[in-house]
């Protein structure tokens, strides 16, 4: 389970038992059962919203949003460091290998088809030039 999900869940439940407990503590009439019922229907409609929303924003502003007509493909990218990751782009049928930091992109290799050379043959190619 993703943790801040399951830190999410845990204080929801939690805050579903004080509530309840502070209702039946203040001498409402409604049963113990009802109100928990009640708490645990309205908590789980807010996370269910939570959720959609999140899906939402997720799959809107996705940084690989790549359609099929599109010029600018994000192939792959992979973090390195914080704020630093190695990205191969595909523009126009030529792949390009970019070093991503927090206030820099780099080109380090143009990748051909033709070219059969392994990737530390690239990146050492790059690091001559």
């Amino acid at each position: 389970m993703n943790l801040p999900l399951f830190h999410i869940l845990t204080v929801s439940i939690f805050l579903v038992i004080a509530t309840g407990n502070c209702a039946y503590a203040a001498g409402t009439h409604e049963g113990q059962t009802e109100m928990y019922l009640r708490a645990v229907w309205g908590l789980a409609i807010v996370v269910g919203i939570m959720l959609v929303i999140f899906a939402l924003v997720r799959k809107r502003f996705s940084l690989i949003n790549n359609s099929n007509d599109s010029k600018i493909k994000v192939l792959e990218m992979r973090p390195l460091m914080p704020k630093k990751s190695l990205c191969l782009v595909e523009v126009e049928g030529k792949k390009i290998l970019l070093g991503i930091s927090a206030d820099n992109i780099n080109l380090l290799a143009n990748i051909d088809k033709s070219d059969a050379r392994s990737f530390s043959d690239h990146l050492s190619t790059a690091s001559k030039e």
